[in-house]
């Protein structure tokens, strides 16, 4: 005998949806359509509606499940959590089988809020108020610390002094070499570590300019010339380091008097010194005086 077999297929789930205006504090309506197609021959027996606590991905907290069993079409649900974010699903169950449960209907509760949690608010936007103002003071001090701190450099810059002078009686040459001295005075008392020794090299203690002066009377015979060359350990001012030039062109023996100055940038530990280049013959000088002054200091 043949073999007659007949297959059912499970309904489709209804399609829940709420409309707005339809959720409280507590409660809420949801709804949900019949769906289209049945198995032949079937007849509705009823729904099954489900919630549960949510985080808008799945059950929040693990939160129970609730399942409710209705005839009809819609449900109010009550005794909700205030401001709580529920997932609704529902399927339906027919006298061929059972559809499964539709995918879910995101519903939240409204919120009221309390007087504490007006009270909460209020402190908290004063708190966070009073925090901002907290910062706003720290950053003004951490400005004024740093402003503190440059004042206090600069100053300490400009406490730094030097003022040290060399002097030689007399002396005579007739080929290159090195201003020296017979004595070195410490003008003042000289905080910035510099020192001019007496064979004629002064080393800058501190980063700054300096200000320079040389004085001397330069004994010279006819056609005799003496350069006198301001030189730098660094090799700054090559290009002009011509610091004094004295001549006698008119014959017979002359006493030039002469001087110069100027400043110039020294780095700290950087040394300079005079070199004295007679031309023509023996050239002599007289009573001469360099002096080193710290200007101003630098970084």
């Amino acid at each position: 005998m043949p073999c007659i077999s007949s297959l059912t297929t499970s309904p489709l789930a209804p399609v829940l949806e709420t409309y707005p205006g339809e959720t409280d504090l507590h409660s809420t309506k949801v709804y949900w359509s019949v769906p289209d197609r049945l198995a032949t021959g079937a007849t509705i027996e009823y729904y099954v509606l489900r919630y549960f606590e949510s985080n808008g991905a799945g059950n929040a907290n693990d939160a129970p499940t609730q399942e409710v069993t209705i005839n009809d079409t819609e449900m109010a649900v009550n005794d909700l959590a205030m401001g709580q974010l529920y997932n609704f699903q529902v399927k339906i169950v027919t006298s061929l089988g059972s559809s499964d449960f539709s995918g879910g209907c995101l519903v939240k509760t409204l919120y009221n809020k309390t007087d504490l949690d007006l009270l909460r608010e209020e402190f908290g936007a004063g708190i966070d108020q009073v925090q901002q103002e907290v910062d706003d003071v720290e950053e003004n001090i951490g400005e004024i610390t740093a402003d503190i701190g440059e004042i206090d450099e600069r100053l300490s810059k400009a406490e730094m002094r030097e003022a040290t002078c060399g002097y030689q009686l007399q002396f005579g040459f007739s080929s290159p070499g090195t201003l020296t001295f017979d004595r070195v005075y410490d003008e003042v008392d000289s905080s910035s570590g510099g020192e001019l020794q007496t064979n004629g090299f002064f080393t800058a203690g501190i980063t700054g300019i300096y200000f320079i002066t040389l004085e001397t009377t330069a004994s010279l015979d006819k056609d005799h010339l003496l350069y006198v060359v301001l030189e730098l350990s660094s090799g700054n001012y090559a290009a002009d380091q011509v610091f004094m030039l004295s001549g006698n062109n008119n014959g017979g023996n002359i006493g030039d008097q002469a001087s110069a100055l100027r400043y110039v940038r020294m780095s700290a530990g950087e040394t300079l010194h005079i070199s004295l280049d007679p031309r023509g013959g023996t050239v002599a000088i007289y009573y001469t005086t360099l002096c080193v002054s710290l200007y101003s200091a630098s970084g």
